[in-house]
């Protein structure tokens, strides 16, 4: 999605006064000369003859995306440019890292090329990945499109959990983020106070939470957005938030991820969650099953989490009904599994999954 902003270099970027400073680096000659030498050098386009900038996605006060398209002899060429307010060479650093271990193009499980950092301007060049985002399909795509790439999605993400070098930090585990974001939800206004106190009650209840297992690297921000197909490729963009915890983290957020979208673009938080239950068996298949047992443990933890940033992001009273949409999700995810007919536990799964779908055709 385009936001707000495009110019050619050599004139004034319209944008918003907290995009300018991103915006300005364009207009260095440190940054020109920098692409030049790229383009001419490495990538084989030839010269630039006119650069052309446009904002993609602003992350307020951290870091920005831009496209930069660039035209030479040899035609119109892009790439993207990510500006950040604190530099991050480390993420440069774990692309590269990722493309050693197999993930990058033509195989079928790749991330974006990086192409340069230069530090002095917080910036990053990567290569542009031309395709269908996974989102879209989500929403626009006939059932077999979207089964065939929910299954693509799940099949990335159990490759990259397999052997993705461990890499970035240990992230808090799902226990702490319920109980960090439901005492914040408490502080915060006395209408959540009730469902929050379900919650921690609940958690009590469970007993011990399921052994941790072993930690393996986790995208951190896994969500059909960043899922670029493209021909037999499955591209992964946004590799910023990467860090060290249970697979089980990834899953539950593509999941709710899948629920969110369908909350934004088709106006109903369930409609596709037949599609989170294609990507989870997908995924269960190609890994094994010992992400089910934290799975609702996970989603609870990023329910609580979604509700503590809409709760803090507006106070009108819509955005607060949204946000104790989530805090019911969570009671849900926390629900013991049913028993069966034999009066032995269900496998786990994400509790309603599948019987909440719209419509009398799965859809």
């Amino acid at each position: 999605m385009d936001v707000g902003m495009e110019s050619s270099f050599g004139q004034a970027c319209s944008t918003a006064s907290d995009d300018r400073p991103f915006a300005a680096v364009f207009d260095r000659e440190e940054f020109r000369k920098e692409l030049r030498e790229l383009t001419v050098a490495k990538l084989q386009w030839g010269s630039p003859q006119e650069t052309r900038v446009k904002l993609l996605r602003p992350h307020a006060g951290r870091r920005h995306t831009f496209e930069v398209a660039v035209r030479t002899e040899s035609g119109w060429h892009s790439l993207i440019v990510k500006l950040y307010s604190s530099d991050r060479p480390d993420v440069f650093r774990v692309m590269k890292t990722f493309q050693e271990a197999g993930f990058k193009e033509p195989a079928e499980f790749a991330i974006p090329r990086p192409l340069l950092h230069l530090p002095s301007m917080g910036a990053r060049l990567e290569e542009k990945i031309s395709g269908v985002s996974a989102e879209d399909i989500f929403v626009e795509g006939s059932r077999n499109e979207k089964i065939a790439a929910a299954e693509r999605c799940a099949q990335w993400l159990a490759q990259f959990h397999a052997l993705a070098p461990p890499l970035g930090k240990p992230c808090e585990d799902d226990l702490s983020r319920i109980r960090h974001s439901a005492q914040h939800l408490i502080s915060m206004e006395g209408r959540f106070a009730h469902k929050c106190k379900l919650i921690l009650a609940q958690l009590m209840a469970a007993g011990p939470a399921p052994d941790q297992g072993e930690f393996r690297t986790c995208h951190g921000s896994y969500i059909p957005q960043h899922v670029v197909l493209t021909g037999r490729s499955t591209v992964v963009l946004d590799l910023d938030d990467y860090f060290l915890a249970h697979p089980s983290r990834d899953v539950a957020y593509f999941m709710v991820g899948i629920q969110r979208l369908a909350e934004k673009r088709l106006n109903s938080f369930h409609e596709l969650d037949w599609v989170s239950e294609v990507f989870l068996s997908s995924y269960v298949r190609s890994s094994s099953g010992a992400v089910l047992a934290r799975l609702p443990l996970a989603r609870a933890a990023e329910y609580m989490h979604v509700a503590k940033k809409r709760a803090a992001a507006n106070q009108s009273s819509e955005w607060r009904e949204r946000a104790e949409v989530m805090l019911e999700e969570a009671l849900l995810a926390l629900q013991p599994a049913p028993l069966d007919g034999g009066g032995t536990r269900q496998k786990a799964r994400p509790p309603g999954f599948g019987e909440r779908a719209v419509g009398g055709n799965g859809l």
